[in-house]
């Protein structure tokens, strides 16, 4: 979208706000206007914010973003007290992709985290983005959170799946029926059945 300086300038000053949801509203269109002004401002928000929810919202736009810039705050958000702003910002490390991750080095600082990380979704973000950053030794890993305990990191599993599938269509797409026909969990099955929706799309156009 193109960089209007009055709108931005509004979104900007709805960041004062007490409420924590326009806050999150405020970002995520901020999130649409692709300018180092704003790119700045969202790293500001992911590290200083109040709301885990706002955070983790300025972590989600900063991956959509994609600039490879925001790469050192993302790692810094891996420390976050709040295990849903570490997990989002494990999984923007892996949708910026590889332009840092030699000099950063990304590799040491996210096994790092899966030394010591304790909640399953951001263990599965860290997978995920170490897997996007070339190491794919750890797709196996990925793959073994379809079979968690929590329903919610099932989902998630699922989500994450659905990026890679195209360079692994036979390993993961068989991962994802196998898990749907163990599957109990409405939400889990509607989240292997999108998943699986990509299998089906490579397949027709073969």
């Amino acid at each position: 979208m193109p960089y209007k300086h009055s709108m931005v300038n509004s979104l900007l000053k709805r960041l004062d706000s007490k409420d924590a949801v326009d806050r999150c509203d405020a970002v995520e269109a901020l999130g649409q206007y692709p300018h180092p002004r704003v790119l700045l401002t969202l790293h500001h928000v992911l590290l200083f914010d109040p709301s885990d929810l706002v955070r983790c919202t300025a972590a989600e736009q900063i991956g959509y973003a994609g600039n490879p810039s925001s790469l050192p705050v993302l790692l810094a958000a891996l420390a976050d007290t709040s295990w849903l702003v570490r997990g989002w910002a494990a999984s923007a490390i892996g949708d910026i992709g590889v332009a840092q991750y030699r000099t950063l080095n990304i590799k040491h600082i996210l096994e790092d985290a899966l030394r010591y990380e304790g909640h399953a979704f951001v263990l599965l973000n860290v997978t995920y983005a170490l897997y996007q950053l070339g190491e794919k030794q750890y797709l196996p890993r990925i793959v073994a959170f379809l079979s968690h305990r929590s329903y919610r990191v099932r989902c998630a599993a699922a989500n994450v799946l659905s990026e890679v599938i195209d360079n692994n269509k036979s390993v993961v797409c068989a991962a994802l029926r196998d898990a749907l026909a163990k599957e109990k969990t409405v939400a889990v099955q509607d989240a292997l059945r999108k998943a699986l929706s990509h299998c089906d799309q490579q397949e027709k156009h073969k």
